[in-house]
C-alpha cells in the first residue's frame, strides 16, 4: 500500500518557479520535498490517526488565521494586505501540520525503543 502523504513532496517542484520568475516567495515550496520521506513509511492505524490529528489542527489553524487576517485587514482598511494574509495563513497551517507530525513521530520513535 502506497502512503499518499508522500505525494505532497511533488509540491516542492513549485519552488522552481522562484528561479524563473524572480519571486523569492516560491522558494518556500522547496520544503515540501521533505514529504517524499512518507513514501517509505508503511501506514498503520496509529499513523492514520496521527495524520488525522495533525490535519485537523492544520485546518483549524488555517481557518483561525484567515479569520484573524481578514478582520485585521478590514479594520485597518488595507486591501493590499489580502494576498499576504492568505499566504501567511497557508504557511501557518502547513507549519502547524508539519510540526505536529514531527512531534508525534519523535514520540513514536522514542516509544519504539
Amino acid at each position: 500500500m502506497i502512503n499518499k502523504l508522500g505525494f505532497l513532496g511533488f509540491l516542492g517542484a513549485l519552488g522552481l518557479l522562484g528561479f524563473f520568475t524572480g519571486e523569492s516567495g516560491y522558494y518556500g515550496f522547496f520544503g515540501f520535498f521533505a514529504y517524499f520521506y512518507y513514501f517509505t513509511v508503511i501506514p498503520d492505524e496509529m499513523f492514520c490517526a496521527m495524520v488525522r490529528r495533525a490535519a485537523s489542527t492544520g485546518f483549524f489553524t488555517l481557518i483561525a488565521a484567515v479569520a484573524l487576517g481578514v478582520c485585521t485587514t478590514v479594520l485597518a482598511g488595507q486591501r493590499e494586505w489580502v494576498p499576504a494574509v492568505f499566504a501567511l495563513s497557508f504557511a501557518a497551517s502547513v507549519i502547524a501540520f508539519s510540526g505536529i507530525m514531527a512531534v508525534n513521530e519523535l514520540r513514536d520513535e522514542r516509544g519504539a525503543r
